[in-house]
């Protein structure tokens, strides 16, 4: 069980979907959540769908493997979407912490996106947050961005990973 204080540790009882973050009006709650989050339901102009963290980065997706989910923490399928306030983190072979995947009108603000693609081993092409082809009339705005691709220590460079692509 999860508390709405406490952290999510992966299981398989509860997912993130479960607590809220599916439905728009319920701010996702404080805590850490294991795993990658695929959002595919759309909005309209007049009635965007919105998932938010209940405090600013209080909600922090952490997955340990990002395989099952293109390689993305964060996959935004669906239209007229805004995804905000969130604290996103990958792994050392993520592609993008988050990315608007095909959808129009996504809007990624607010959040904190930090080491994601660092391998000092693999040049992962991504980014932090990436727009998609198809992805038009997207925004990304106020997002603070850090850590992104391998670091200047390792034996090779990567000319492949952005802050936003």
């Amino acid at each position: 069980m999860v508390s709405r204080r406490g952290s999510h540790l992966g299981g398989a009882d509860r997912r993130l979907q479960d607590l809220g973050i599916q439905l728009p009006a319920a701010p996702t709650p404080f805590g850490t959540y294991v795993e990658t989050v695929l959002l595919t339901t759309n909005g309209t102009v007049g009635s965007p769908v919105v998932f938010q963290s209940e405090n600013k980065w209080g909600a922090r997706i952490a997955p340990t493997d990002t395989s099952g989910n293109l390689d993305y923490t964060v996959n935004i399928g669906g239209n007229y979407t805004t995804f905000q306030n969130f604290d996103i983190t990958g792994t050392a072979t993520t592609a993008a912490g988050i990315k608007c995947n095909g959808a129009p009108h996504c809007s990624v603000l607010n959040n904190r996106v930090h080491d994601i693609g660092n391998s000092n081993s693999v040049c992962t092409s991504g980014g932090a947050i990436v727009i998609g082809t198809g992805a038009d009339n997207a925004i990304v705005n106020a997002n603070q961005i850090y850590n992104i691709g391998p670091n200047r220590l390792a034996s090779f460079r990567c000319n492949q990973q952005h802050g936003i692509y």
